[in-house]
């Protein structure tokens, strides 16, 4: 696939955010730097980084697609409270893929594991009774 400045400049945003993007988000972030984008062209360059492994795309349960700038395998969680998604940190989980394969011998070619619950901040606020709010999708993490 050959170079596109457009391209590079979607997988910058994502990447350089270290959040977990939806298309619409990315388009407003990447207009900011190339006015004449269009939500069409994003979602083009978004399907292609995709599909060449540089980024990934979450199916969040009951929400719009986001996108992850960091390709390496790793879980994610949800805040039920903020919207947030949020990794999971490496080495927490044992490898679940291998312990599928071993115990049913089946080739297993990709895991998605999701956990939903409450983030760090939002369980602070409930202690604590403060009402300030943090931005969905702000990493907690």
């Amino acid at each position: 696939m050959r170079y596109s400045r457009q391209r590079h400049l979607v997988k910058d945003v994502l990447q350089k955010s270290h959040q977990h993007l939806s298309a619409d988000q990315i388009f407003r972030m990447v207009k900011d730097t190339d006015p004449n984008i269009s939500i069409a062209t994003v979602y083009r360059n978004l399907n292609q980084l995709v599909e060449i492994g540089e980024i990934v795309k979450l199916n969040v349960p009951d929400a719009a697609g986001y996108y992850d700038g960091n390709n390496h395998p790793h879980f994610h969680m949800q805040c039920e409270q903020c919207g947030g998604i949020l990794d999971i940190p490496g080495g927490i989980l044992p490898d679940i893929k291998q312990l599928v394969a071993k115990a049913t011998k089946f080739e297993v070619s990709e895991s998605l594991l999701f956990f939903k619950g409450t983030c760090e901040v939002c369980l602070n606020q409930v202690t604590t009774g403060s009402s300030s709010m943090h931005s969905a999708g702000e990493e907690n993490v």
